[in-house]
């Protein structure tokens, strides 16, 4: 199975969250940048608000693109201790790593919510979507960060993520929705025909034209 693009994966998932049409106390988050694409395009399928948030990973020493963890915009924080054990990874790459991402994090949300904060979602319904699952590090962190939110219900929704990581997000929410989890799992993009990066401005349209909480 391969999506399209990210509408046709938002359709495919608005379909699986159908019974959260119009639902009472129930939020859209998106993950900054890919995951409001498909998070709007629900948002409006099922009559729902819809907001951002901006995790960001932590990269490795030597390589940015390698996860060795996540943090969220509040500071929740996930690390990947196996990559982090296999990497010699030190304590205070890891501090000021974290302290880099969020600053970022921090900065990203700014600009997308108009200096605003993240709107109550204090025993919420939270449906939280990305465009797809890799290492599962910023889901992990942005899950985390709900917890300790006291919402009401965490629903993850998410087109495509590995096997193994999809085991691990259905342990810790209480709804997980993911049509496809391969065991052969090599990249996100490799699940879509048409997969281009989204830019800040595309974030912010999208947020311009979703109900807001």
């Amino acid at each position: 199975m391969i999506y399209i693009n990210r509408k046709d994966a938002a359709a495919t998932l608005s379909h699986l969250l159908k019974h959260y049409h119009h639902h009472k106390n129930t939020i859209i988050l998106g993950l900054a940048r890919g995951g409001m694409v498909i998070a709007s395009e629900i948002a409006k399928n099922l009559e729902l608000p819809c907001n951002v948030l901006t995790p960001r990973k932590l990269g490795a020493p030597d390589n940015e693109e390698l996860a060795i963890g996540a943090v969220s915009e509040d500071g929740e924080l996930f690390l990947n201790t196996y990559i982090i054990q296999e990497l010699d990874v030190s304590s205070s790459y890891i501090e000021n790593e974290k302290k880099r991402q969020m600053k970022l994090s921090k900065e990203r949300a700014s600009l997308y919510r108009k200096d605003n904060p993240l709107p109550s979602i204090h025993h919420k319904t939270i449906i939280l979507v990305d465009d797809g699952v890799a290492t599962g590090a910023t889901l992990f962190a942005s899950i985390q960060s709900l917890k300790n939110q006291n919402v009401e219900k965490i629903i993850v929704a998410v087109p495509v993520a590995p096997f193994d990581t999809w085991e691990k997000v259905k342990q810790m929410v209480d709804e997980a929705i993911c049509p496809l989890s391969p065991e052969n799992f090599y990249g996100v993009s490799q699940f879509y025909e048409d997969f281009p990066p989204v830019s800040d401005d595309e974030v912010l349209t999208l947020l311009k034209n979703t109900k807001s909480p």
